[in-house]
């Protein structure tokens, strides 16, 4: 080493820790950093094992100097690096350095992942003395590796050899080094597809011998090219070799072109498992023979067709007779020149496992699948089950990838790209080839039929294909392609789809000047949809390139961080612009600017509609002064625009730079179709505008009232006189139209204006009645024609009362929840228009009519004379159409359909005549229905087959008692698994499991899962009789959400050998399931439950891990969109398994994690897991009783740091014996906004790097001494962003901040809340002080140990007492203490507090609007100014410091309080401290004084001190027995009234002419009936506190709301 090497470092790590150290595992960033430190020469003496991993940059070989310092080392393993060789040749190493390798014994030597290494070994001796030890050798994922070594370096100990993966490698050694193998005995080489040869026969003698004399295994497996073992005529002698294995060597013609001795070889096997076996008499005979048999192709997995000539010459007539083609899968067909398709439909449905499928440069492929052979295909669609890639590449006569009338499926397809295929039209044609040649080469309605439409208009993607996990798609170069979808894609096909797109219209670097003219664009209509990655529509301005002036309509949506639409010059050209619709986007300004001249002015000469909605960030249309017009206006929809805070009045949709978007006067009367949010129409109920302002409005949208105390602004629609469509929504309204009662007489003529002729309702989500008894709105409801009902949970029926429908024709009603009936028997009678019914999606309600009422005779006749449509559609409740014995009649009703209405019995109990109708249809799409002859019979007949069950799509088991007879049979006979959604089984205490793995294979439509109060449960997917040992795959393709709740016998999710998928869950609740100790259980259901129960690892076998300290999640679990997990009252040790986490298999997605009653768990994550929670925002832990730390360090050295690097919300409640969250140097949370601590006793410091047993030693007996110097944050941790901070509960905590801080962190602290830590003697150390800028609000309570706020400074004695008198100190002018922004400050129940901070001191509060002193009994004086108390402690010599009061304060310090609140104070004797104030104080804006239960208060200032009060109208004085007067001087409260003795809000109070200061002495003159006195002898303990409540401070702890939602 270098004598000039750099000292170690204060991050260096002890020596006494290192030596003991066995495995270590190091980047080449500790590489570098040990190379220049001096440290002892057997530091690492003691490191049997190395990891080096992550070498990237310039570090092009592994120094072997660095490895002299491992004396011991035995294994080595290097991965993940861009090294080029191992080991460097001896021309670049130095004198010190050759004999470095004299003391190494590495046995082990693992190579994974490096991917520009060419060879282990190069020409020379350097490495010959570290090479000479290895006895095994691994090398996988070295895809430039070309041969294992360059030179003739002896193996001479090497026993095993596996090689893995490595594209690159032509064969493993040379003829030399293949000599020097003396002890090799086993030899397995896999999935190497440019292998020819294992040993190279090139340059050396042919008639050479070669002796394995000690290889027994051989095993070359899935070696597509490999020839040959040899391919010279050498002499092989391999006398012990015992075990051969070939599997999927197509090519392995010969074992070797020389003699060959294997004596003790007698079988070849074919795969791992084979035992049988091909008996051997003489080697190279058997291979030559298994070659001829084509036996290589058996079980082949991966084929690219190209390297089998063999194969090619058969492909076109049956190449199933070669290849199994259920194996296969990967397949590519490249440059074959001669294929017109690939596959033909019997070889397509033999694909079942393929997975990647790549077709390029095939000249005379016309289609992928051929409809050639005339194969009928089954249930006429064709499925690739785990297809996952398609890749097709210039292929000029490809039309499409197959043709015919049957559907396509890709249900896990993920990626398509298709590029260069010029003829491609279409994905699945239903026409024949010769049609779509002709088209696409001319186009040809004549020769295909008149019929025919003309097929380059067909969309690629037609209904016939399903693609419903496409994530990525690339299409280029597609010369006749259209159109992708007609209108919109298919439901349920691209709603995955993922694009990287930062910007669409990429402009480069174009010279303006050289360039020849504006170009034109012929573009009409731009749709931009679900782009989560783009940022800019243009990355530059095309002014001067390109011109979009054709453009006529612009939609965008679910673009999250799109930041502007269009470039000012864009949309200044807009004169063909007729639609902009802009939804769910990140758009700050819709127009953005660039630089262009003062007040543009934007012309939409034709635009006719504006959508603007749920665009939460929006802040203006264009952010600088400007002009907009809308001449040809009709339609404008726009809310949910919160980023919009200012509202002008005289416009709508103002921007904060108050530049309207509309001028109401200007252009609302152009407008037929308008939408209005609360505010808007409050601004326009403030303001005189013209009656015929909305003349023109013939369809209005009102929405966005939120509160649930507003009544819909009946009067405010007298104000449409010609309107026709009502839209109400997203609102709290109970009532609609309020009763007569409540509307004076000017709205009651509100009624005779409207005409509303349809009327939609959507997400009014307290609304219990449209109409309600005694409404106004009877003559409105007389026009109504079409009324349509969306999602209103709590409506429980149309109307409360018997309003007259008597012109609705149509009636829709769907989602709403509460529904029991749809109108009453009086309202049905009215309904003599009415043409159609259509009702979905109401799972509770359980009659149309209601058949109950007061009066009613059950020989009722009902005629609906009008009614042709009826549609009743998933009602799982409905039992009949009306449940009482009325005579229903329908003279023209033709049409019903009766959709999933399990529990639909009988149509009626009464007569029921329908002359017309002749058949039921049971879906939608069922034409052919059930034949009718008596409705009743029919309907009964249907509920007797069940047929309700058909299709259904919501299924909660509960409500059907007699599916959960059979459910443990077959319920597959009764239900269509294939359509249901949601999946709900509640109170089922029979059932031991819900699903059998059979089961799950039809559950392709599943969503959602809810399983709750099932007390047998054990299992929600139960075993089956075994089938075999290889693991199998359980797939849920489709399912987001999973809540297992209240079971206390569920012991797994599924047992068995399956792995389990879910790639689409993002959401999962496990609560209350105690015996759940893992989700996916490879073991039986009696293991699980006696290992649950008691654990027995005896009874499993002493090789399994006791089950219930496996990990929860284990490898056998893929959720590769997982955002939310809660886990509550569950018992499981560990909750994921640290390779699951480095694979990134569940957790890489999460982005809320929520942990509850966990009582076994002692942490939740090893530091080597962070890395993978790249998306994790909020972490909640809570009620943990064993949990020490949330990360526990594994492996992390001290120099490391740890980052969550997207966190904002942590919550840590209820952890007893928590006492850091985590080990280490260092430890960022950037994003992190709200922390929350609460009841953790042990907790002292967040971030420590003693052991945890330690720590629990430590603090256990520090709160018995009562001593600690740890703070809960100091360096070790940082918090730039941190705004929310509650700390209670907090039993150890001494300090709060150390004095040394993160140079970032707590400047942004917006709310702390500090609560019950008894410890606590200050909150802020003088460091935080510079830190407290943005705070806003700060709550103190309950701390009985804490004297002041700041911690006293690091003072001298004679300073500190000179602090204490008032003199002058070292510090020269006196400090200021400034909160700018604090507007709330609550100090309750501290009975030790003196001050803010001990000595003279400013506090400055400007922006204080609320300030509470409550049960601070220490305090004397609330505040005084400075001056006034300087002077009187020199003139009475004061040193008891208790006398001091809490806020030295100026005049003006609170300029801005309202309110102000002492309460309970037993010391306190005045609030303000002063005397001759030079032109006295004033609270400017203080409007409440309330002064209660302060027994030795005298007066609020007993100094002869002039106040003003100009704003104060509420005092009250209550059980203050001393208050002899309010102040000596004059005081002024221009608005006060009346003084208030009680808490009573109509307590009348007493006044005394003259003001508050008689008023005051006339109150302790004759001394009023006080109530029972009795100061608090400790604080108030349980009150929880809002601090964004409007009024921030209740007198009684009533108030009891949760701090942790605040905002």
């Amino acid at each position: 080493m270098s004598e000039t090497a750099t000292p170690p470092s204060s991050k260096t790590p002890s020596h006494e820790v290192v030596p003991g150290l066995e495995r270590l595992s190091l980047t080449s960033n500790d590489i570098e950093m040990i190379c220049n430190l001096q440290l002892p020469e057997h530091i690492f003496s003691n490191v049997k094992s190395l990891e080096v991993h992550c070498i990237h940059g310039d570090l092009v070989a592994l120094p072997i100097f660095f490895l002299e310092r491992f004396c011991n080392l035995q294994k080595l393993q290097i991965y993940c690096s861009d090294i080029m060789e191992l080991f460097p040749p001896v021309a670049s190493i130095d004198c010190s350095e050759k004999d470095v390798g004299r003391h190494l014994r590495i046995t082990k030597l693992r190579l994974n992942r490096l991917s520009k290494l060419n060879y282990i070994w190069k020409q020379g001796p350097a490495s010959d003395l570290l090479v000479q030890n290895v006895k095994s050798l691994e090398v996988l994922v070295c895809d430039s590796l070309i041969s294992l070594s360059e030179s003739t370096v002896s193996f001479r100990n090497l026993t095993t050899l596996l090689v893995g993966r490595c594209e690159g490698l032509r064969n493993l050694f040379s003829f030399a080094t293949a000599q020097s193998l003396v002890q090799l005995r086993s030899i397995s080489v896999e999935y190497c597809h440019f292998l020819t040869e294992i040993v190279g026969g090139e340059g050396v003698g042919l008639e050479d011998v070669i002796v394995f004399s000690k290889l027994k295994v051989l095993k070359l497996k899935c070696l597509t090219r490999l020839a040959s073992f040899c391919s010279t005529n050498f002499t092989f002698n391999l006398p012990l070799l015992e075990e051969l294995m070939v599997v999927q060597c197509p090519k392995f013609e010969t074992f070797c072109h020389g003699v060959l001795r294997t004596p003790s070889l007698q079988r070849i096997q074919f795969a791992e498992q084979d035992n049988i076996g091909r008996p051997v008499a003489e080697l190279n005979s058997t291979i030559n023979q298994l070659y001829k048999e084509k036996v290589g192709y058996v079980g082949l997995q991966e084929l690219k067709l190209s390297d089998f000539p063999q194969l090619m010459e058969v492909w076109n007539k049956n190449p199933q007779q070669i290849l199994d083609f259920t194996c296969l899968h990967v397949l590519k067909i490249c440059n074959c020149g001669s294929l017109r398709y690939v596959l033909t439909p019997s070889m397509a449905l033999s694909l079942v496992v393929l997975q990647t499928l790549e077709v390029q440069n095939c000249e005379m492929i016309e289609k992928i699948i051929t409809e050639e052979g005339g194969m009928e295909v089954p249930e006429n669609k064709m499925i690739f089950p785990l297809l996952r890639n398609i890749n097709l590449e210039s292929c000029f006569n490809l039309t499409s990838f197959c043709s015919g009338s049957y559907g396509l499926e890709f249900p896990f397809l993920s990626v398509m790209h298709i590029i260069d295929c010029p003829k491609m039209v279409t994905f699945a044609s239903t026409f024949s080839t010769v049609q779509v040649k002709e088209a696409v080469d001319g186009g040809s309605k004549e020769r295909t039929g008149k019929q025919v439409t003309d097929i380059p208009t067909e969309p690629f993607f037609s209904d016939q294909v399903a693609f419903p996990l496409l994530e990525k798609l690339r299409i280029i170069e597609l010369d006749n392609l259209r159109i992708l979808w007609h209108h919109q894609p298919p439901e349920d096909s691209f709603c995955k789809l993922k694009c990287s797109l930062e910007e669409i219209f990429e402009l480069g670097e174009v010279n303006i000047e050289e360039s020849h003219g504006v170009l034109d664009t012929l573009l009409r209509e731009l749709t931009i949809k679900n782009l989560p990655r783009l940022k800019h529509v243009w990355t530059k301005d095309p002014r001067g390139i390109l011109s979009f002036r054709n453009l006529q309509s612009v939609t965008a949506s679910g673009c999250p961080n799109l930041q502007n639409m269009f470039p000012a010059s864009v949309a200044m050209e807009f004169q063909q612009l007729e639609k902009l619709r802009l939804f769910n986007c990140g758009i700050e300004e819709v127009v953005a600017f660039g630089g262009e001249e003062a007040f543009p002015r934007f012309v939409f000469s034709r635009l006719s509609t504006l959508c603007l909605w749920h665009l939460p960030r929006l802040k203006c249309f264009y952010p600088r002064e400007h002009v907009t017009e809308w001449p040809k206006l009709k339609y404008f929809k726009g809310y949910h625009l919160e980023g919009i805070k200012e509202t002008n009045v005289e416009s709508l949709g103002t921007f904060p730079v108050q530049l309207p978007l509309f001028t109401v006067e200007k252009d609302i009367p152009r407008l037929e179709k308008l939408s209005l949010t609360s505010d808007d129409i409050a601004m326009i109920c403030t303001r005189q505008f013209p009656e015929d302002l909305f003349s023109n409005v013939k369809v209005l949208r009102v929405l966005c009232y939120h509160s649930e105390l507003t009544v819909f602004p009946l009067f405010f629609i007298e104000r449409f006189f010609n309107l026709e469509e009502l839209f109400i929504g997203c609102s709290g309204f109970k009532e609609l139209f309020p009763s007569v009662a409540s509307i004076d007489c000017q709205e009651e003529d509100a009624k005779w204006h409207l005409r509303i002729r349809k009327l939609k309702l959507d997400a009014l989500f307290n609304l219990k009645y449209i109409w309600s008894q005694g409404s106004a709105s009877d003559l409105l409801v007389q026009s109504v024609e079409s009324l349509k009902v969306r999602g209103c949970a709590n409506l429980i029926s149309l109307s409360e009362s018997t309003p007259s429908f008597r012109n609705l024709t149509t009636l829709f009603v769907e989602r709403c929840q509460g529904l029991r009936n749809l109108f009453s028997f009086a309202t049905a009678q009215s309904l003599v228009q009415l043409q159609s019914i259509t009702v979905q999606n109401c799972h509770f309600l359980t009659e149309i009519v209601g058949g109950e009422g007061d009066g009613l005779d059950l020989e009722e006749v009902i005629v609906f004379s009008k009614l042709k449509v009826l549609k009743l559609e998933c009602l799982t409740r409905l039992a009949s159409f009306c449940s009482a014995n009325f005579t229903f009649k329908f003279p023209l009703l033709e049409k019903v359909m009766v959709a999933q209405c399990v529990n639909f019995v009988t149509f009626c109990h009464g007569v029921v005549r329908t002359p017309r109708l002749q058949r039921i249809q049971l879906t939608q799409e069922d034409n052919a229905g059930r034949p009718v002859v008596e409705l009743n019979d029919t309907i009964n007949q249907l509920y007797k087959e069940k047929v309700g069950f058909s299709g259904l799509q919501y299924l909660k088991l509960s409500d059907f008692p007699q599916l959960v007879e059979i459910w443990n049979k077959d319920p597959q006979e009764i239900l269509d698994f294939k359509q249901l959604c949601v999946l709900e089984i509640c109170n089922c205490s029979d059932l031991k499991y819900l699903l059998t793995p059979s089961m799950t294979l039809s559950l392709v439509s599943l969503i959602g899962m809810k399983v709750k109060n099932c007390e047998m449960m054990e299992q929600i997917v139960t075993e089956e009789e075994a089938t075999g040992e290889d693991e199998k795959e359980m797939i849920f393709p489709l399912i987001k959400t999973i809540n297992l709740e209240s079971c206390p016998n569920l012991t797994s999710f599924c047992v068995g050998n399956y792995k389990l998928e879910c790639p689409s869950l993002t959401w999962m609740k496990l609560l209350d399931c105690p015996k759940m100790v893992t989700f996916a259980s490879t073991f039986s259901t009696v293991q699980v439950k006696e290992a649950a129960e008691g654990g027995a690892a005896e009874r499993i076998g002493k090789e399994v891990i006791d089950i219930p300290t496996a990990p929860f999640f284990s490898d056998e679990v893929e959720f590769s969109s997982f955002l939310e997990l809660t886990l509550s009252s569950m018992n499981m040790r560990q909750i994921f398994q640290e390779q699951l986490l480095t694979m990134s298999l569940v957790v890489h997605s999460v982005e809320h994690l929520i942990l509850k009653e966990c009582g076994n768990l002692k942490y939740l994550f090893t530091s080597s897991m962070i890395k993978s929670l790249v998306q994790l925002k909020s972490l909640e832990i809570r009620d943990c009783v064993m949990m020490k730390e949330v990360i526990v360090n594994e492996g992390l050295t001290k120099e490391e740091s740890l980052l969550l690097a997207k966190l904002e919300t942590l919550t840590l409640e209820g952890l007893p014996k928590l006492t850091r969250f985590c080990s280490g140097n260092y430890f960022e949370f950037g994003f992190l906004t709200f922390l929350h601590i609460i009841k953790c006793p042990l907790l002292e410091t967040f971030i420590s790097n003693s052991n945890v047993g330690e720590m629990s030693h430590m603090t256990e007996s520090k709160i018995v001494e009562g001593a600690s110097t740890l703070s809960l944050f100091d360096v070790k941790v940082g918090f730039p962003r941190l705004k929310h901070l509650v700390l209670k509960d907090m039993e150890s905590l001494n300090l709060i901040w150390d004095n040394q801080l993160n140079a970032e962190s707590f400047h942004k602290l917006d709310q702390l809340l500090v609560e019950s830590c008894e410890k606590l003697s200050n909150i802020f150390s003088i460091i935080m002080l510079g830190r407290l800028q943005n705070l806003d609000k700060l709550k103190i309570e309950n701390c009985v140990s804490l004297e002041t706020i700041f911690e006293p400074p690091g003072l001298n004695a004679s300073e500190t007492q000179a602090l204490k008198i008032g003199q002058s100190n070292s510090f020269g002018a006196t400090p200021n203490f400034v909160f700018p922004k604090v507007t709330h400050l609550l100090l309750k129940g501290l009975p030790s507090l003196k001050s803010i901070c001990p000595g003279i001191y400013f506090t400055v509060w400007s922006s204080l609007k609320e300030l509470v002193i409550f049960g601070c009994n220490q305090v004397q004086i609330l505040a005084s100014e400075l001056l006034s108390y300087q002077r009187t402690c020199r003139e009475n010599q004061l040193e008891n410091h208790n006398q001091c009061p809490l806020f030295l304060v100026s005049k003006a310090t609170f300029p801005s309080l309202e309110e102000l609140i002492v309460e309970r104070n037993e010391s306190m004797k005045e609030i303000w401290h002063g005397d001759d104030v030079k032109d006295g104080i004033v609270f400017t804006k203080l409007e409440s004084l309330q002064l209660k239960v302060l027994p030795k208060l005298e007066s609020f200032c007993s100094g002869n001190c002039n106040f003003e009060f100009p704003s104060l109208a509420d005092v009250t004085v209550m059980e203050c027995p001393n208050m002899l007067t309010f102040s000596e001087g004059e005081v002024s409260t221009p608005k006060l009234q009346k003084v208030k003795l009680t808490e009573n809000s109509t307590d009348e109070g007493i006044w005394q002419e003259g003001g508050i200061n008689p008023t005051i002495q006339q109150l302790f003159t004759k001394k009023p009936n006080f109530f029972t006195f009795s100061v608090l002898p400790s604080p108030f303990c349980g009150a929880a506190f809002w601090f964004t409540a409007p009024i921030w401070y209740a007198t009684e702890p009533k108030i009891a709301v949760n701090f942790s939602n605040s905002a």
